[in-house]
């Protein structure tokens, strides 16, 4: 069987720390010291012991990761990046850790989600099927959660998530059409759908919730009125809900931090490439990018540019990728690609950054807070971390792969195709042993209620804060404090369910 190429390797740094290391207490077997649970005393001179329970190696502190031996990095071996985000370790550790936190969810928005028209979501595992059609509603199809950390703001359509679907924010929510999520449905706004509500597990509902027939697969938890005919499988309680952020949004990378070091340092001169070589383009462009660490100033021009890629590449680029025409990155099988922006990300025309049926090849980090503008008839292909940007479309947006943004707006549809195997973890000594006895999956974990599930706090996500949300890797959960193999649901941040001691995206 062919191996999956090793996704690229970062340190994750405190900015203000400097080369300074945390060195991490004992932990029990099994067990990840969790970030920011750091006891007094400890020495932060000293780095952590190698191949520690979060799944890295130690880093010395006079180590800089751009220093690193071309060849070993084209071997996926050693840190790639010093991505500062406000944690108080630092550690080695698996670019596939980095999408398991940002890109877990099909849509992520830090603030507000706005649409004209329908919103779905069906995800795919690339490594085993092709990506689902535009009206693909197999069970295969499920996996890909929806968060919003503020307002859901619909327009004419309906909302159908192939996975969990929370949104946290205040603004009551109306608009015409149904409403279904695969997993899990949190509100916590006040809402009204004069169409149907389905969820395919548990519903947790804060505000009072107005809709024509709802039906809940397991238990229904409300705080507020229901208004409804209802058709729920399970328990029905009325009492307290609380619905939590579903986005981890409050420690973002620091992206612009990492393509300052690489202006200094990258492999720029072993293949003579220019750093200029695609700004202000006119006409078609084309550049070839073997296995290494790139650094360009901008891309920027008109008419086509096309950019091939043949192994591991690490692309950062200091000013805008705007372009008026198309933009292509072209993977060859097996290559991947990160690229991180230091300046904004807009194209007139399209734009992708690999393939449609391996979306999950291809990651984009987006330091910038002005709009990401995306224009044009084609799909955007790859998975978009734009914590600070407001994603914006003036027509539909179709997707292959995920957004992780500061708020989604689009005059016409949202139609996402995610690629699951985007948070699997391929580099070596990565993949803990399972932890049997996990809870949760279609039938099980939870919140307590029908079939036996033990009482638990009433809400997704209640234990994963006590870790920091989105600091547990390798698919551990929070567990009293400390990142290890989850028990139930509750100990999972994403939307995530428990399924054999690991927290997994819910596929039905």
């Amino acid at each position: 069987m062919r191996r999956a190429p090793c996704l690229m390797t970062v340190a994750l740094a405190l900015a203000a720390c400097g080369d300074a290391t945390l060195e991490q207490p004992a932990a029990e077997p099994g067990a990840q010291q969790p970030p920011g649970k750091v006891p007094d005393g400890v020495d932060q001179g000293v780095s952590p012991a190698a191949g520690g329970a979060g799944g890295g190696a130690a880093v010395p502190p006079e180590a800089d990761p751009l220093d690193q031996d071309r060849d070993d990095f084209c071997e996926g071996i050693g840190p790639l990046v010093d991505l500062g985000n406000g944690r108080d370790v630092v550690r080695e550790t698996c670019a596939g850790s980095i999408a398991e936190q940002v890109f877990a969810q099909s849509v992520c928005t830090c603030r507000d989600a706005r649409t004209a028209g329908y919103v779905r979501t069906r995800g795919f595992d690339s490594r085993v099927q092709g990506a689902p059609g535009e009206d693909d509603d197999g069970e295969a199809s499920t996996g890909a959660s929806f968060g919003v950390n503020g307002s859901y703001l619909a327009g004419l359509g309906f909302t159908d998530v192939g996975g969990p679907f929370t949104v946290a924010g205040p603004q009551p929510l109306e608009f015409v059409g149904y409403l279904k999520a695969a997993g899990d449905l949190r509100m916590a706004p006040d809402a009204v759908i004069p169409g149907v509500t389905r969820t395919g597990r548990d519903a947790y509902l804060k505000g009072n919730y107005t809709t024509a027939v709802l039906t809940v697969k397991r238990d229904l938890h409300h705080e507020g009125l229901v208004i409804a005919v209802p058709d729920v499988d399970g328990d029905t309680t009325q009492g307290p809900v609380r619905v939590d952020p579903p986005c981890a949004c409050e420690d973002p990378y620091d992206i612009a931090g990492f393509v300052d070091q690489a202006r200094r340092r990258n492999d720029n001169a072993l293949i003579g490439l220019d750093p200029d070589v695609l700004k202000q383009t006119v006409g078609i462009h084309e550049i070839t990018l073997p296995c290494g660490r790139y650094y360009l100033s901008e891309i920027s021009g008109v008419g086509g540019i096309d950019v091939h890629v043949t192994g591991r590449v690490a692309l950062m680029v200091d000013g805008p990728v705007a372009t008026f025409g198309s933009l292509d990155f072209d993977l060859a099988e097996g290559a991947e690609i990160d690229v991180f922006i230091r300046g904004n990300l807009g194209s007139i025309g399209a734009i992708t950054f690999g393939d449609e049926a391996r979306p999950a090849a291809s990651r984009v980090y987006v330091a910038s807070r002005e709009d990401v503008v995306l224009v044009g008839a084609a799909a955007f292909v790859g998975n978009l971390y734009a914590p600070h940007a407001r994603v914006t479309a003036p027509g539909f947006l179709r997707v292959f792969g995920s957004l992780f943004v500061g708020d989604l707006d689009v005059a016409g549809y949202v139609n996402v195709a995610y690629d699951r195997s985007v948070t699997a973890l391929n580099c070596p000594g990565e993949e803990p042993e399972p932890i049997p006895g996990g809870q949760g999956g279609a039938g099980g974990g939870g919140a307590g209620g029908a079939g036996g599930r033990p009482d638990l706090p009433e809400s997704w996500g209640d234990n994963c804060d006590g870790c920091g949300a989105g600091s547990c890797l390798n698919g551990l959960g929070c567990v009293d404090g400390f990142c290890a193999g989850c028990r139930f649901d509750a100990d999972c941040c994403h939307q995530q369910v428990c399924q054999d001691g690991r927290c997994r995206n819910f596929v039905e």
